[in-house]
């Protein structure tokens, strides 16, 4: 909370400091600020939505190895309803891997 007002004061003193005129008008500190944490805002939603394509995509990546590992370790052709399962599995881990780093991630903003 202590950094939040420093920033905002800092940010009102540069408004002040810009303004062509010694007092600047009337509300314009109040517009200026919410447009400043909504571009913060936005910003973080970027930073937040690069991190889950990132995290999504790296478990993919592993999810892919341990099937292709499991199906070549078992005969297809007689042993479906294991890879069946095998596959189920992968896909309900990676479902609620996503689900909980997506929560986590959102939760920080």
């Amino acid at each position: 909370m202590k950094e939040q007002y420093g920033d905002e004061a800092r940010l009102r003193e540069t408004i002040r400091a810009a303004a062509p005129r010694r007092t600047t008008p009337p509300g314009l500190e109040v517009r200026i600020m919410a447009q400043v944490r909504l571009r913060e805002r936005r910003r973080r939603e970027r930073q937040a939505i690069a991190r889950m394509a990132v995290y999504g995509l790296g478990l993919s990546v592993v999810l892919l190895v341990v099937l292709c590992t499991g199906a070549m370790a078992i005969d297809l052709r007689t042993e479906w309803p294991a890879a069946l399962l095998l596959s189920a599995g992968a896909v309900g881990m990676a479902l609620t891997a996503w689900s909980d780093r997506s929560a986590e991630v959102w939760r920080k903003l």
